[in-house]
């Protein structure tokens, strides 16, 4: 199996902080006009463990790794190119995902101690200016790409998408009580996703949210962003998409679009262990990966830490709740 492509949290990376925007922005512009993308109007689309720049005037999208201090960029130069076969895996076996760049070297490109790759242009929107798919429509795509990725060739990276967020460190949560509330947690359910075996793990994307369907002229909705694609247990990317609407308290459109999706997708699985488990660990997962991702500064930290009450009473609901 393949390696995890690395952990982004844990002791000591509390307070690891990532390169100010504007100088990987300008990287990243450089390099590109370097490999001959025309670019005159760079545009940010995202910034975070990745950022995502429109090289405009062209229709092309560079999506720079952005490392911490500490991070292996070789290990993250080999996670980009495996994004690139799984993606180039699914569009032969008919699932729709973002194409790379037309005409144009995918990558990995370098750029400076990382490394970056080019992709076509796609909207967070479709025709009808909706963000995502309704809820058949999604569990259909949903489906289709559970099952292009259960004939992945490739190696995989076992749990990888749970390994990339290892132990939380302490500083992170503020309150003791709460600090050690999560690194509990974390143990538990990390004790159980190792007592799985290779049999109980399959393929998948790793992040398979509404977030990341895209619309691209031409195709339709199509997925994008594999970096996490490994081995992961039964359910996961179906619970990567309604997680977040089975929080405790979770309300608006986003509660009733998770349960509509979880009801076509999941049915009365989503009542077993199986999917009981996938849920705790990707609560667990998003909160630590947050609180991470705030202490670098790739984004703000209320949003992470208001969810630690809910994923406490969740973890409680599942009978997860460590102690």
């Amino acid at each position: 199996m393949g390696e995890a492509p690395g952990q982004r949290s844990g002791p000591g990376r509390a307070r690891a902080a990532a390169a100010p925007l504007a100088a990987r922005l300008a990287a990243v512009v450089a390099a590109a006009r370097g490999a001959g993308v025309p670019c005159g109007e760079p545009r940010v689309l995202h910034d975070g463990y990745n950022l995502s720049v429109h090289l405009a005037p062209s229709p092309v999208v560079a999506r720079l790794m952005t490392l911490l201090p500490g991070d292996d960029a070789s290990r993250w130069r080999a996670v980009l190119a495996r994004e690139l076969e799984v993606a180039d895996h699914l569009r032969r076996r008919g699932v729709p995902v973002v194409p790379p760049a037309d005409g144009l070297p995918p990558g990995p490109h370098p750029c400076g101690d990382t490394h970056f790759t080019l992709w076509r242009l796609a909207s967070r929107c479709g025709e009808d200016g909706r963000t995502r798919p309704d809820p058949d429509a999604f569990a259909t795509h949903l489906r289709r790409l559970e099952n292009g990725m259960a004939s992945f060739p490739g190696d995989l990276p076992a749990l990888g998408a749970w390994r990339q967020v290892s132990r939380p460190d302490a500083a992170l949560c503020g309150a003791p009580e709460d600090a050690s509330w999560l690194d509990q947690a974390w143990r538990r359910v990390d004790a159980r996703l190792s007592e799985l075996s290779a049999q109980h793990l399959m393929p998948a994307h790793g992040e398979a949210h509404a977030g990341n369907l895209l619309w691209v002229h031409g195709v339709g909705w199509a997925w994008h962003d594999f970096e996490d694609a490994s081995r992961m247990p039964c359910h996961w990317d179906a619970v990567c998409a309604v997680w977040r609407g089975a929080l405790p308290g979770a309300e608006g459109p986003e509660t009733g679009w998770a349960a509509a999706v979880r009801e076509r997708v999941l049915g009365p699985a989503a009542g077993g262990d199986a999917f009981r488990l996938a849920l705790a660990a990707r609560a667990v997962l998003s909160l630590c990966g947050g609180l991470t991702a705030a202490a670098a500064g790739l984004q703000a930290g209320g949003s992470a830490r208001a969810r630690l009450g809910a994923t406490r009473r969740l973890l409680a609901e599942l009978g997860m709740e460590p102690g």
